[in-house]
């Protein structure tokens, strides 16, 4: 009898033969289904944008899963489902394993291979998605995996999970009725189609944050099918066989959901935490184009439903690259700035004390305010613009702002986009205008967006001059003044061909404004009924609970920020302290019309004073430009084949050497170097390095390093 025993604190069950297979071969599927579906856990994360925009959400969630592993086990080592199955039969059939009663092989099977058994979890990469298949005993903090991620949308046990073309409705059935009764036996829990009949028509306030996202994994009931029944004829027969038990609503607006949870939750026999949703998503097949790493869309569908436990409801993603206080459009989205730093945490030294993180070209402040959400880090960062300090305390000031002071920027910025749009140009209202409170603030902020105008094109473009004018305004003011930048930057081509106006462009942010005050209003309102757990904020969402950071960690962040950045060129960059993690994106030169040599010498002075900065063990992520898709050439020497081989050889000059990590996943599984992809602009790579201290090896030469040096007959090396 073939036993899989793993520790005593993990799975304490054994798998025997007999219930898996009745013939003399190694049942790679059977025991697949007992070892995960019956015996381990399986997950379900939907993924806020898929792999059209990146690759680094799967990078991320697998790193966060290592990071949040609550039982004493060792690392987990992630296979796909078919690279797992391939390796137990392979080594079964190698060791002539057989299943007939008193085999010893079957032992040799468990004692010499058993720990790359129990400690190998499986990952399914699909488009917008992914599951994750865990063994017995593994136990991950969920709630801490989904809050801090970048990427994760929610996620949850998975209930099914079937190719469109092989899924049955009976065997649908009896998942479900197995998953009902095991995790909600005498609850009713609400059962959402995440359809296009429900949700397409009703949520296009939302199109930009569901583009090559949710929007993709939405399903049509009325067209696809579950073996020989439609779709929508399953669902109504729900309602009869899951009666008592499943609560489906009816079709139409999915609003109309809020009301009948409101009600249900006030029974003590509805489970109101989860829901189960079914959605339906997409295959992966790799571009093998020049110029495209990037994963497509593959041509099989999934149908799958999953129980969403948590959904990722961070306050900065309600923004993402468009954070209120902005000076520049290159800005890193914060999705993508938290997986950044997730990427990382495997490799977090466990010593006692705080993680030293640094951004050299900080901007804004994202991948500080990301880092932020995490306990017992010191952030610190620097930036080549005067305003950056600046940008970074206005944007702490709005996430602290209370809901009464959200909701008057709200109607101020509403008057603003009112006045802009007014036909009415007497003077009596021009006068009243100018009086009021938005009119004065407008003013203001417009005096001061014609004294950017006078620098646009000068290097830095703010001034310490400008940055004192700012602070001496009102930080709603200033709130103005951003939005005007964004307006004028965003649109520049459409104003200089006259198309556009900038009170048309500023018209156009402030309506975009004005939706996400009202959605982080929202979000804020519903956190009041909620509690705090350290950081992170728990509430009752709209279908299950609700992950958010705590109101107290965003007050807090003031503290934490502000003594730490700095205005400063990362030329005369002298680090007084030592990093374990240097998170950043380099400017590009993509904007501008900086020289390029000066571009360079950036590139070389801050690359190797970040690698001599780093402690032992040390981190460096980096987002680059890796293709532009507007036909702008792209300097050679910003490019990730190039600082690659960069940083490799400044690491050996400065005696430390570079660590991989060997993965055991197929090329369905996406891995390093990532990608980030604007639809209009660029697309960028991230690039990850792990430092340690170089041994002395017996190859290592004494001689000194040679130079290139010129000459009269050109580039010679000495």
């Amino acid at each position: 009898m073939l036993e899989l025993v793993t520790s005593p604190k993990r799975a304490k069950d054994a798998i025997d033969d007999k219930e898996l297979s009745d013939g003399p071969l190694f049942p790679g599927d059977k025991f697949f289904t007992e070892w995960f579906r019956k015996r381990g856990t399986i997950y379900s994360f939907l993924f806020k944008k898929n792999l059209r925009v990146t690759n680094i959400q799967v990078a991320e969630l697998i790193a966060l899963l290592r990071s949040y592993r609550l039982d004493s086990g060792r690392d987990l080592a992630f296979r796909s489902v078919e690279g797992y199955k391939d390796f137990l039969v392979h080594v079964a059939q190698s060791l002539k394993v057989v299943l007939a009663e008193g085999n010893t092989k079957s032992r040799a099977l468990q004692s010499k291979y058993g720990d790359l058994i129990c400690d190998a979890a499986v990952i399914d990469v699909m488009y917008g998605s992914c599951v994750v298949y865990l063994p017995p005993g593994v136990v991950i903090d969920l709630k801490a995996v989904c809050s801090q991620s970048g990427y994760i949308h929610s996620c949850g046990r998975n209930v099914y999970i079937r190719n469109v073309y092989k899924a049955a409705k009976n065997e649908f059935f009896a998942n479900l009725e197995g998953y009902l009764g095991e995790r909600y036996a005498g609850k009713r829990v609400f059962f959402r189609p995440y359809s296009n009949e429900d949700f397409t028509d009703f949520d296009r306030k939302q199109r930009e944050s569901l583009k090559f996202g949710l929007d993709d994994v939405k399903l049509s009931v009325q067209k696809y099918f579950l073996g020989e029944d439609r779709i929508a004829d399953v669902i109504e027969e729900m309602r009869s066989v899951f009666q008592g038990r499943l609560e489906i609503p009816g079709p139409g607006d999915y609003h109309n959901d809020f009301r009948l949870l409101n009600g249900l939750r006030r029974s003590s026999d509805f489970a109101h935490r989860n829901a189960l949703f079914l959605i339906m998503d997409h295959s992966t097949r790799l571009n093998e184009q020049p110029q495209g790493n990037t994963q497509l869309r593959g041509n099989r569908h999934f149908i799958i439903c999953y129980d969403q436990e948590f959904i990722n409801e961070n306050p900065f993603h309600l923004f993402d690259e468009d954070k209120p206080a902005w000076f520049d459009h290159t800005t890193l989205p914060h999705t993508l700035a938290g997986a950044m730093i997730n990427i990382s945490r495997p490799f977090w030294p466990r010593r006692s004390g705080p993680l030293f993180v640094c951004d050299c070209f900080v901007g804004s402040g994202t991948t500080l305010l990301e880092a932020s959400k995490c306990d017992d880090i010191i952030c610190s960062g620097l930036d080549y613009e005067p305003i950056s300090p600046l940008l970074i305390e206005d944007n702490v000031h709005f996430f602290s702002l209370s809901v009464e002071k959200l909701r008057e920027y709200e109607g101020l910025v509403l008057e603003v986009a009112n006045y802009l749009v007014s036909s009415d140009d007497s003077p009596a209202y021009a006068r009243q205008w100018d009086l009021s409170e938005p009119g004065m603030a407008f003013g203001e902020a417009r005096k001061l967006f014609s004294r950017w105008l006078e620098r646009r094109t000068k290097s830095p473009e703010s001034t310490p001059a400008l940055v004192k004018s700012l602070r001496e305004v009102s930080p709603f003011v200033r709130l103005l003044f951003y939005t005007q930048l964004k307006g004028a930057r965003r649109y520049e081509a459409a104003i200089t061909s006259g198309s556009y106006t900038i009170d048309k462009a500023l018209h156009q942010e402030l309506g975009t404004l004005q939706e996400e005050l009202k959605q982080l209003v929202g979000l804020r309102q519903r956190t009041e009924s909620g509690e705090s757990d350290g950081r992170r904020m728990i509430f009752q969402g709209a279908y299950s609970e609700s992950l958010s950071i705590a109101e107290a960690a965003l007050k807090s962040l003031s503290n934490q920020l502000l003594k730490r950045v700095k205005s400063k060129n990362c030329l005369k960059w002298r680090p007084r302290t030592e990093f374990d993690l240097i998170v950043t994106d380099p400017p590009y030169g993509f904007n501008t019309t900086e020289d390029p040599e000066a571009l360079a010498e950036i590139y070389c002075t801050f690359l190797r004073t970040a690698v001599k900065s780093l402690k032992d063990g040390g981190q460096l992520v980096l987002a680059l430009p890796d293709w532009s898709h507007t036909g702008r050439r792209l300097p050679a020497f910003i490019l990730k084949d190039f600082i690659t081989h960069q940083v490799v050889t400044i690491a050996e000059q400065e005696g430390r050497e570079i660590i991989t990590s060997a993965e055991q996943i197929t090329k369905t599984v996406p891995v390093a170097p990532y990608y980030w992809e604007s639809e209009r602009a660029l697309r960028r790579a991230i690039l990850h390095f792990r430092f340690r201290k170089r041994p002395e090896y017996r190859r290592d030469s004494q001689a000194p390093p040679r130079e290139l040096t010129s000459g009269p007959g050109g580039l010679t090396l000495q």
